[in-house]
């Protein structure tokens, strides 16, 4: 019987998977972990005695307000589970200037100067695209795994993601997606309310891998370890339809082949 309240980061791990990587009784991708049968009782870390809840549902089972059996019915068949996505969640980025980075590379938008910043597209799809809308910073986000399959999507600041990976953690403003053990896929940083960091990991987009940490930026075969700041519209442009935007485009504006 194990007397420490932390749980076990293996423990939180298999929790989260069985979970779906979210509140099983709404989706909501901010969650608590919860000892169904209540630690004070059990005093012990079991895998299939432990759930998640988002903060507002964990709160009503610790008080009451909603009974043991009704949160272990919902654990047998988690929302996201049944969905196969997470509940919307909505990022609350406002203000008149936006910071962006990724990897070596910073964007920034200012109001002032511009309305919209697109970082980065591929193949006519922008990846990450910002509007400042009446002091209202409107992020939208396309991520996708190595088959193309779309695994993260922000639509105005409301972020959804598939639960169809090995792993999805979030802890205070970090997201982190991870391919197995000490895999990790990507992790995000949304620090609210005008910073976006896509810390480490890879950005995927039909046969594109753009690979990034603290030190460098990968690009197929381009590499770039110098930290710098883009201020103009386009940021990196990759593939077909990157001529259009010309000379909008920062970065890039190469034939995909020069990336592969």
């Amino acid at each position: 019987m194990s007397m420490e309240r932390k749980i076990p980061p293996q423990i939180k791990r298999e929790v989260r998977q069985r979970c779906g990587f979210g509140c099983i009784i709404c989706g909501l991708p901010i969650y608590e972990y919860e000892h169904m049968e209540g630690w004070a009782k059990v005093k012990r870390h079991r895998t299939e005695e432990i759930t998640l809840l988002c903060p507002k549902h964990h709160s009503e089972k610790t008080k009451g307000r909603i009974p043991v059996f009704v949160v272990k019915e919902s654990n047998k068949n988690p929302f996201n589970k049944r969905e196969g996505v997470s509940k919307p969640s909505h990022l609350y980025y406002s203000g008149t200037d936006l910071k962006i980075k990724i990897g070596v590379l910073n964007f920034e938008l200012e109001s002032t100067r511009q309305s919209q910043l697109i970082p980065l597209i591929i193949d006519r799809l922008p990846i990450i695209l910002v509007n400042i809308v009446d002091n209202n910073i409107l992020i939208n986000l396309n991520l996708f795994n190595e088959k193309n399959e779309l695994i993260l999507k922000i639509t105005d600041n409301e972020l959804v993601y598939s639960n169809n990976f090995w792993d999805i953690e979030s802890i205070g403003t970090k997201l982190t997606f991870r391919n197995g053990s000490r895999k990790i896929f990507l992790e995000l940083d949304f620090e609210v309310p005008n910073k976006l960091t896509f810390t480490r990991g890879s950005i995927f987009y039909n046969g594109i891998n753009i690979k990034i940490n603290n030190t460098e930026m990968n690009i197929g075969s381009v590499k770039m370890t110098s930290s710098f700041t883009v201020k103009a519209h386009i940021g990196i442009g990759i593939g077909d339809g990157v001529d259009e935007y010309m000379p909008s485009v920062s970065l890039g504006g190469l034939p995909r082949e020069e990336f592969k």
